[in-house]
């Protein structure tokens, strides 16, 4: 039988229990909850495949509805993803960074039960408007690998991890559609602006996101998990952060204020050198151009 991290009450602990996935939660105060057993879920698309290269999380798209027992209608709420974790233990810390962080921007939230929180989540779902810069955690669940075999039916995805013998942790989060990657020919004065009032409001929850530039293609500026989403073509776009794989959770000491402003700046300098379409340095030392490729 598989086991499923549970999220501790306290949004702030760092600690994470082992809860088994067939075991009802029932522990009030816990603000991300364990939807496992609770709703059916039905595949409508891969947002992203993680098994394609090394493995790592993967995202999906889904129909939620609450599971079928006679006395409830079986009707579906809407459109959430679903994001995987395998259970390697590199995939099993994006999981912890990624729960620590939603439980704090989720803030305090109180349910007597599991399954008050899915009728809440029932009730509200289809009405859902994306609220701040980024996609809500609406709980959490056990699922099988291997989501795209179930793709056209409805399935208890707890009981399908069961039958298969090999489950992950996976959060269900707030879809958010049309969102569109972030690139340098989009960038504007006003959007980079929008788009570190985001970073803001995350350091304000005392979030250090740590994934939105890409070291990898220096010394070019990259970014990376900055989407923006436009209402209307011509509209003007509202930027979106996701992935908190690689968050932190920090408090308000001075090194730790300064490990936000170091981000907030390295974001800005990025974004910034991108939009005018220049490296980000000046001049790039020989021994470096020749490892990329240029001895022009």
């Amino acid at each position: 039988m598989g086991e499923l991290v549970a999220v501790p009450a306290s949004q702030a602990s760092p600690s994470l229990r082992l809860f088994t996935m067939t075991k009802p939660q029932q522990i009030p105060g816990d603000n991300i909850v364990n939807l496992s057993s609770l709703v059916e879920l039905k595949l409508v698309d891969i947002l992203q495949d993680g098994r394609h290269a090394t493995e790592l999380p993967s995202s999906y798209v889904v129909d939620v509805r609450r599971k079928t027992d006679g006395s409830r209608p079986a009707r579906s709420a809407g459109k959430c993803v679903v994001k995987t974790f395998p259970r390697d233990k590199r995939n099993q810390e994006f999981f912890r960074h990624e729960v620590q962080a939603y439980s704090r921007l989720t803030g305090d939230v109180t349910y007597n039960s599991a399954q008050e929180a899915v009728d809440t989540l029932f009730d509200t779902l289809s009405e859902l408007k994306p609220k701040h810069g980024w996609p809500r955690c609406l709980g959490y669940l056990a699922v099988p690998t291997g989501m795209d075999d179930y793709e056209f039916e409805w399935t208890d995805m707890a009981e399908a991890a069961t039958a298969k013998g090999q489950t992950q942790n996976a959060l269900l989060l707030e879809y958010i559609p049309g969102l569109t990657p972030v690139n340098f020919k989009m960038l504007n004065a006003t959007l980079i602006e929008d788009i570190l009032d985001v970073l803001a409001q995350l350091q304000e929850e005392g979030i250090v996101h740590r994934a939105n530039i890409n070291p990898a293609v220096w010394p070019k500026p990259g970014i990376r998990n900055i989407y923006v989403r436009c209402s209307k073509p011509g509209a003007r776009g509202v930027p979106f952060v996701t992935n908190f794989g690689n968050a932190m959770v920090l408090g308000d000491s001075a090194q730790e204020r300064r490990q936000m402003e170091a981000e907030m700046e390295d974001l800005e300098y990025h974004l910034k050198r991108g939009m005018e379409g220049k490296l980000l340095v000046d001049e790039v030392p020989r021994e470096v151009q020749i490892l990329l490729g240029d001895s022009s």
